[in-house]
């Protein structure tokens, strides 16, 4: 289920051009994960790729959290950084956190 939501999102940034050059260019790894299951997701080369990554231990971004919460943040239903850490862990600089957010939230 959460790989569903995360190919979701990766075709949704794909289809919207507009945000292309938010994402391309910009070098970027990222592990989610639910009770369940675990995605790596890495932007790479103009690329987004998903649980292949070149540089699969060098995660930027760490996600942790219930698949309903994180259901949520991939449809836009809330923002990455207004959940509380009792819900959700997130590690990672606060500027790629941002970056992240703000791809979830421009590909609604």
């Amino acid at each position: 289920m959460l790989m569903e939501h995360v190919k979701s999102w990766q075709s949704e940034l794909l289809d919207k051009v507009e945000l292309n050059s938010i994402w391309k260019g910009k070098s970027l790894t990222m592990m989610i994960s639910d009770k369940r299951d675990t995605v790596n997701v890495c932007f790479h080369r103009n690329e987004i790729i998903i649980n292949a990554c070149p540089f699969p231990s060098s995660h930027k971004i760490f996600l942790r959290g219930d698949l309903d919460v994180l259901s949520d943040i991939f449809q836009g239903r809330r923002k990455l950084t207004s959940i509380p850490k009792q819900i959700i862990q997130i590690k990672g600089t606060f500027r790629d956190v941002l970056f992240v957010e703000s791809l979830l939230l421009l590909a609604k």
